[in-house]
């Protein structure tokens, strides 16, 4: 029988990590890695099959190894600076994003990820930068719109986030967040029947977010229209019993319903 090799190893470590089973595609990496241990791309592919099963330390043991083989591997950066912001490591991820961009300056998603760090930071305005620059690179990446839209939204400049979670949907218009995303900015400008619109969207796509029929609740009480408000947050509340926003949310819009009655009762008998 003949003998299987690293490069063996690696490929049937990578079949099974694109059909979903990381375990079995980190036993083949880690096969491959007993016959060739300087191999960095089988050390960088380990780490992304880790970093997917929230296995964060071993994902930096991965790629600093990965990076004493080869230190101009742009990816491994990447992926060591995504790690570094899962883990709060703030700071350190942008070095690392920052040491990919050495190598690769044109990747976008590099762009997104040390975007994200910023984010973490506050740092608003080099955060919004970087979504720029990932779109000078890839003008139809819905990423880079859907987060330069939030950081927008962060800074309390709505119609801006709204047209940047336009573009996104242009590109993207089954993506239930940036629908639900689209629909919070414009509930900021009181567009109410416009958020409506939105959270019906989200809902056709995910119909047990409970955050949407929440959202569209407030919508539908802000405009006066109590029995679908309430009948929004009773959806919210079948998928979550214990939602309490949900629950006070219900409670108010129930009030305001009563209290309209009896101001329509007491004009009929004037």
């Amino acid at each position: 029988m003949q003998q299987r090799d690293a490069i063996d190893w690696y490929n049937e470590g990578i079949a099974l990590h694109i059909s979903g089973d990381r375990d079995g595609a980190i036993r083949c990496y880690d096969h491959a890695l007993e016959i060739d241990p300087e191999y960095a791309a089988i050390w960088g592919s380990k780490g992304i099959a880790l970093y997917e099963l929230g296995r964060y330390d071993e994902v930096i043991q991965c790629c600093n190894r990965a990076l004493e083989i080869d230190p101009e591997f742009a990816a491994v950066w990447s992926t060591r600076g995504t790690v570094l912001t899962e883990l709060g490591r703030y700071d350190e991820a942008i070095e690392c994003y920052d040491c990919a961009l050495a190598i690769s300056p044109e990747d976008a998603t590099i762009w997104i990820g040390k975007g994200i760090a910023l984010c973490k930071l506050d740092r608003s305005d080099e955060e919004i930068h970087c979504y720029d620059r990932a779109l000078e690179i890839d003008s139809k990446n819905t990423w880079a719109w859907f987060f330069k839209g939030n950081a927008l939204y962060q800074l309390n400049h709505y119609g801006e986030a709204v047209r940047c979670y336009d573009h996104a949907l242009e590109i993207d218009p089954g993506n239930a967040g940036i629908w639900s995303a689209k629909g919070f900015s414009l509930r900021e400008l009181g567009r109410y029947d416009e958020v409506i619109q939105c959270f019906d969207r989200a809902l056709e796509i995910d119909p047990e977010d409970t955050d949407a029929w929440i959202c569209k609740g407030f919508a539908l009480d802000e405009l006066g229209r109590y029995d679908e408000a309430i009948q929004c947050y009773d959806h919210a509340l079948e998928i979550d019993p214990g939602d309490t926003l949900a629950k006070s949310n219900r409670e108010g819009a129930l009030k305001k319903r009563g209290a309209t009655a009896k101001e329509s009762d007491r004009g009929a008998s004037i």
